[in-house]
């Protein structure tokens, strides 16, 4: 899923800090390129094509809800390359996408 933007994280690096995260018991990972904290258990399907998840930043906790078929984080466009890697990565750890 490319939402307009080019240089979307891979899913294996996805992958891979997430299985890093469950060795080390961090119940959040930085999205690449971003200063965003996913947290990755948080990450629930609502259906086979959305999500819901809580990110953090800067010590604030927020509920998102990402429709990966769409390509939009609570309804909208990704307003910023950050909000892309958010939107990514949930879609990636919620549906391998």
């Amino acid at each position: 899923m490319g939402w307009g933007l080019g240089a979307l994280a891979a899913s294996s690096l996805i992958n891979n800090l997430i299985d890093a995260a469950v060795d080390s018991g961090n119940p959040t990972v930085i999205v690449p390129d971003t200063q965003l904290g996913l947290r990755y258990e948080s990450i629930q399907p609502v259906d086979s094509t959305s999500t819901t998840f809580w990110a953090e930043r800067e010590n604030t906790i927020f509920q998102l809800t990402a429709d990966c078929e769409q390509g939009l984080l609570d309804g909208e466009p990704p307003a910023t390359p950050e909000e892309a890697q958010l939107l990514n990565a949930s879609c990636q750890v919620a549906f391998g996408e």
